[in-house]
């Protein structure tokens, strides 16, 4: 006799609404990883990418969060999901928002109607005060304002990093740095001091300038080189910019790479070899933190590429 298979409505209503999270969060260049049936409170593990609207690839920050999803039908007067005047009220449990408020990650909660497939979205920790919880579970409020969308996205990824910088790497005054090696390709040689000073406009500007380093200081794919400095020293751009939203700072990089025009012969190109972004303090500018990995970009005629597309996309 065969038996049959079925599965409840909520099984498709909480799929839909992590489903349509994880959607708008690829679309906002967040990747999320689905925490399955291991369910201690949080649906999704997300890292923010960051890039330049003009460039093809982006690079994984260390700002990471969680989130999690909550999905019904459609929202109603009663229930663990509640409309409000104001909003929305949802029902938590007091010890889950206990074990948030002293995460390391910080904590996403969205709250998805699927009848009309909106979300919206709140930090559960900044909502509610469960220091002196007298019940089992805590109501926390969201916003109508606060709609699910690539705004809102923006709106978390904003919040997501100013969280890393008070309250993990508790850091008030801060600015984000990195180092630019241009490289002469395909000679593989990297640029001198002279060449350095006569392509980027470090004279005229007050956030960069000219650096070298040891090569026993840099990765060995680095070092190995052609270089021409006295005393075996690798020359590039130091870039500092204030702490802002990670895109904008990589916007800014990608703005002293488009202004680099040397002349080039023979079908040339200039590789931008990019240290890991760090956190700096503003005060004594002692670093605090790397936030990406090394990365490289080539420029060719007047677009930027990753190396990854030019090297193993032919």
């Amino acid at each position: 006799m065969r038996k049959d298979i079925k599965a409840p409505n909520s099984y498709f209503t909480g799929n839909i609404g992590e489903l349509s999270t994880n959607l708008i969060y690829q679309r906002n260049h967040i990747v999320c990883t689905s925490l399955g049936k291991s369910d201690f409170g949080e649906d999704l593990f997300c890292d923010i990418f960051s890039g330049s609207k003009d460039c093809n690839t982006y690079v994984r920050t260390q700002f990471s969060f969680r989130t999690q999803v909550k999905s019904t039908v459609e929202f109603e007067k009663e229930g663990d999901i509640r409309r409000t005047k104001k909003g929305l009220s949802v029902s938590l449990s007091t010890g889950l928002l206990k074990l948030w408020k002293h995460s390391y990650y910080p904590v996403v909660l969205i709250v998805w109607e699927c009848s009309k497939n909106i979300g919206y979205w709140c930090f559960p920790t900044e909502e509610t005060d469960i220091e002196k919880p007298e019940n089992d579970t805590v109501s926390v409020s969201v916003k109508y304002t606060h709609v699910f969308d690539d705004e809102g996205v923006q709106r978390i990824k904003s919040q997501v990093e100013s969280y890393y910088l008070t309250k993990v790497y508790k850091i008030h005054n801060s600015k984000y740095k990195c180092n630019i090696y241009p490289i002469w390709m395909p000679q593989y040689r990297i640029f001198t001091s002279m060449e350095i000073y006569n392509n980027f406009p470090i004279r005229e500007s007050s956030n960069m300038k000219a650096i070298s380093s040891l090569p026993n200081m840099l990765p060995a794919y680095l070092a190995s080189y052609h270089h021409c400095e006295l005393g075996g020293y690798i020359t590039g751009v130091e870039y500092i910019a204030d702490a802002q939203p990670m895109e904008q700072f990589w916007d800014g990089i990608y703005e002293v790479i488009i202004q680099v025009k040397p002349e080039l012969q023979n079908n040339g190109w200039i590789a931008f070899i990019i240290s890991p972004v760090e956190i700096i303090s503003e005060l004594d500018e002692r670093r605090i933190s790397n936030l990406t990995e090394w990365t490289s970009f080539s420029r060719i005629e007047n677009s930027i590429i990753t190396d990854y597309h030019f090297t193993f996309d032919l």
